[in-house]
């Protein structure tokens, strides 16, 4: 919750005032960014980047409807001085972001999980 607390700002989506999908704009903290970026083998590239777009998920019942683009899209819409990464090695949030202009950067690595996860970004300025 502390993490969730310091986010820039927070997405949510709602149907029938029901709770269905999240999303959030995250000011990471330096070593954990410096930590992403010294693993995708980028690590000159970390200062670049002010925030993360994290946390987003959408109930499965509610899946494939776009709602969670729609709500990073409006997250991304409010940055105007910062550029944007993500990591992660799910093949729908990796469509989801290509779809938002992120282009991976640095290479594949290993994740705390054992899973392979790839850094993407997002250059506003």
């Amino acid at each position: 919750m502390t993490r969730l607390k310091k986010a820039k700002l927070l997405a949510l989506g709602y149907v029938d005032d029901k709770l269905i999908a999240v999303t959030s704009l995250k000011i990471p903290n330096d070593n954990y960014k410096n930590r992403v970026f010294n693993n995708g083998n980028i690590k000159d590239k970390a200062n670049h980047y002010s925030f993360e777009l994290g946390y987003a998920v959408t109930h499965k019942k509610h899946r494939g409807k776009g709602y969670n683009f729609k709500l990073n899209s409006e997250l991304i819409s409010k940055v105007k001085d910062g550029n944007i990464y993500a990591t992660t090695g799910n093949p729908y949030m990796v469509k989801l972001l290509i779809n938002l202009g992120f282009k991976a950067i640095g290479k594949e690595y290993n994740g705390n999980y054992n899973e392979s996860l790839q850094i993407y970004a997002l250059n506003i300025m």
